[in-house]
């Protein structure tokens, strides 16, 4: 009970670091890193504090025990905080940006935790290939459009982000086709591996 205790506060301090510290202005200051460090650490925070044994044991078996509408929530969640035009307000906005620190763990990251280990492979495949989806759409849009779509950062800022996002979506998408021929294939494994014959 103790080391559940001490490993929620660790998540919740990490929370309040990323959110309201000079951590938060330098990550905010570019699109990169606001997207793609903040935005995934904030949720990723969200995640890990889904399994505590309250949340878990009581709170998701008696709200949402089959998992589809937490799963659904959190994609809702994610299709609003990817319109370049949210990012601008909780920029610009202080009520925008305590919502935003409180949407992405709350639903986005505790919702997937929740309901993710629980709804079927073909729901969790549907998921993941919208997800692609839309990380090939943002990275495209961000690196073709010949206007700033965030009027908080600048044109190169924004066609950084779309080249790293559409690498990252064809990174995820091969990784997901290699473990549906190869089940049993993960990331921790591939990564042993190119560090043994890197050696």
């Amino acid at each position: 009970m103790k080391s559940a205790y001490i490993r929620v506060s660790i998540w919740v301090t990490l929370w309040l670091i990323l959110s309201f510290s000079f951590i938060a202005t330098w990550l905010e200051s570019d699109i990169r890193l606001h997207m793609l460090v903040q935005i995934p650490a904030l949720v990723l925070i969200g995640y890990q504090l889904s399994f505590s044994d309250y949340i878990q044991n009581k709170f998701a078996k008696v709200v949402d025990p089959s998992g589809q509408a937490s799963v659904i929530l959190a994609v809702l969640s994610v299709l609003f905080w990817m319109i370049p035009k949210s990012l601008d307000q909780a920029l610009n906005n202080e009520l925008w940006e305590i919502i935003k620190y409180l949407t992405l763990p709350l639903l986005i990251g505790l919702p997937l935790g929740i309901g993710w280990h629980k709804v079927s492979i073909i729901f969790q495949g549907v998921v993941i290939i919208e997800f692609l989806a839309m990380l090939l759409r943002l990275g495209w849009l961000y690196s073709d459009s010949p206007i700033r779509l965030c009027s908080s950062y600048g044109l190169e800022q924004q066609q950084s982000l779309g080249a790293l996002l559409l690498l990252i979506a064809l990174t995820l998408s091969m990784y997901w086709v290699l473990r549906c021929f190869f089940p049993t294939v993960t990331l921790r494994k591939l990564a042993l591996r190119f560090l043994n014959k890197s050696r």
